[in-house]
């Protein structure tokens, strides 16, 4: 365990102390040195108080967190105004700093410095490559959105013009009676998806797969890449291409997917 974490337990410990540790000597009292009493009141207790300790840990180990970044942060900047003033000594750099005008960019950056193509990319969660400018694109923010309000399971991803010629696929999604209920198998191929699927049932899978949905692509490769990252975090094992999400999500969100890739041409 390290300092951080030492420090978030203590917290919650003192916390919790604080709160209910006038009632923990009350049933510690009652019990009377009755082992059997006591642990009746305990399991009582913690019954009864379950969730409001949980919430109350959240709150502690939150604040925890946030007192810890907070000191961190105030560190690095004494850190960094002692090393720039020792810098700023040099006039060879004062005359550097000017001459490329870098001081404005120590200064943070605010909603009315911030390009619009930046403002897009922080408030969407949905990065853009900086290498060509592009008008706010629907899909786009719709995707971003999307992905926030399902923030669980989702997870943003970088999205980049692409230059590859075309070659025609499909993006699926499978599901196999024989597996884990809400596994899905999100894939690729520039076949048939049922020529696919009975490629799919070998000797090592008791029962063939069944398609839940496809999409036709001109870019199967860039579909297939975004979707894997867009569910990361429900990946069942990062060698397989398997999720464990509900399917209408899945779909929900090839769908959003593919209008991105119509309207960038990826």
């Amino acid at each position: 365990m390290n300092g951080f974490e030492r420090r978030c337990l203590c917290d919650a410990e003192e916390t919790l102390v604080k709160r209910y540790g006038q009632s923990w000597h009350k049933m510690y009292a009652s019990g009377n040195g009755c082992k059997n009493s006591m642990i009746t009141d305990l399991n009582k207790w913690e019954k009864k108080n379950r969730e409001i300790v949980r919430q109350l840990l959240r709150k502690t180990i939150a604040s925890s967190c946030q007192s810890w970044v907070d000191k961190k942060m105030e560190s690095f900047k004494k850190e960094f105004e002692k090393t720039w003033s020792h810098f700023l000594k040099y006039p060879e750099i004062c005359r550097l700093i000017g001459k490329a005008n870098l001081l404005p960019l120590l200064s943070p950056i605010t909603p009315k410095d911030a390009s619009p193509s930046r403002t897009e990319t922080v408030q969407t969660g949905v990065l853009e490559s900086n290498t060509q400018p592009s008008p706010p694109l629907t899909s786009l923010r719709s995707l971003a959105e999307f992905i926030e309000q399902n923030e669980i399971i989702l997870s943003p991803v970088e999205i980049h013009p692409m230059r590859l010629r075309p070659k025609p696929g499909y993006v699926y999604v499978l599901k196999n009676p024989a597996f884990k209920d809400g596994v899905y198998k999100i894939g690729l191929t520039e076949r048939n998806v049922q020529k696919r699927m009975n490629e799919l049932h070998t000797t090592g899978v008791p029962l063939p797969f069944e398609e839940i949905h496809s999409w036709s692509s001109d870019v199967p490769k860039s579909f297939e890449s975004i979707m894997h990252g867009i569910f990361r975090k429900v990946r069942v094992n990062r060698r397989r291409e398997f999720f464990q999400a509900p399917p209408g999500l899945i779909q929900k969100v090839g769908d959003l997917v593919l209008c991105v890739l119509k309207e960038r041409e990826i």
